[in-house]
């Protein structure tokens, strides 16, 4: 997770640098862009980096004077109280699902089948919970200007459901990119920086999920990656605890591959 601008989607190339073909959903126009500008400037073959852009629904003029006009007319309780407005319109959350289902490769045209059939040979990215974040609000009320805690709770629960799934039933390594918000720690107080979510409670659900959590950031021309912020959401396992990190999946992809050797019996190993 981090604020625009520090590398998040750049240190993904990583991955190809271990070895490792690459499968990258973007969420949110131009994440596919920035992915191949580094994979050119590291010099990385790109035979290996399959990617898909999502196409986002984009409220059309009529839709958005409509919307506008109804704001302007009602009061903020009866703006609560309207029904979705284009709500059958909203499919790109349904589409998420479906890439996730069967993957389809905008380099090559070719389909690779369900992401939680993959093994270890490959790494599937979601870039990012923030384009996430949008479908599922506007799957659930469309382009309703305002929600109720219902719809949230309800928005919420989808985009739980979808990322448990990938995180619980897949044996490929995942990676979710995040923008950071700031939010109260209900449990301990204070404020902390954590991945920007629906609502204030999915944030610390999705952190539960993950074996490692790192705030991306950069300083003049150097990036880092940090797993020491003491007021930041962060976790790790592989990684050591430090806040300048070389932002790189390669450290992780060479733990991984440790724990399989290490399970594997002696006699195996000998082999």
């Amino acid at each position: 997770m981090g604020a625009s601008g520090a590398g998040k989607t750049d240190s993904l190339a990583t991955f190809l640098e271990a070895g490792i073909e690459l499968f990258h959903l973007g969420t949110e126009p131009g994440a596919c862009e920035v992915l191949i500008d580094s994979c050119k400037r590291r010099g990385l073959d790109i035979s290996r980096l399959h990617f898909h852009q999502m196409k986002l629904a984009a409220m059309g003029w009529k839709a958005m004077t409509d919307n506008i006009a109804t704001v302007g007319a009602l009061s903020h309780e009866a703006l609560t109280k309207l029904n979705d407005i284009s709500k059958k319109e909203m499919s790109h959350f349904m589409e998420f699902l479906n890439q996730c289902k069967n993957f389809h490769d905008q380099r090559t045209g070719k389909d690779f089948g369900d992401v939680t059939t993959w093994n270890d040979s490959r790494a599937f990215a979601v870039d990012s919970l923030s384009g996430l974040n949008r479908m599922a609000r506007e799957y659930v009320v469309g382009y309703k200007p305002t929600m109720h805690q219902g719809e949230w709770g309800v928005a919420m629960q989808l985009e739980e459901n979808v990322m448990y799934k990938l995180i619980s039933d897949r044996s490929c390594y995942l990676v979710l990119i995040a923008h950071v918000d700031r939010e109260v720690d209900e449990v301990f107080g204070g404020v902390k920086i954590t991945m920007s979510a629906l609502g204030r409670k999915l944030a610390p659900q999705l952190v539960k999920f993950f074996s490692e959590v790192v705030l991306a950031k950069h300083e003049g021309d150097q990036f880092y990656w940090s797993t020491s912020e003491i007021l930041a959401d962060v976790k790790s396992r592989a990684l050591p605890i430090g806040s300048k990190l070389t932002p790189s999946f390669v450290p992780l992809v060479r733990a991984h591959q440790a724990r399989l050797s290490a399970l594997r019996p002696p006699e195996a190993k000998a082999s």
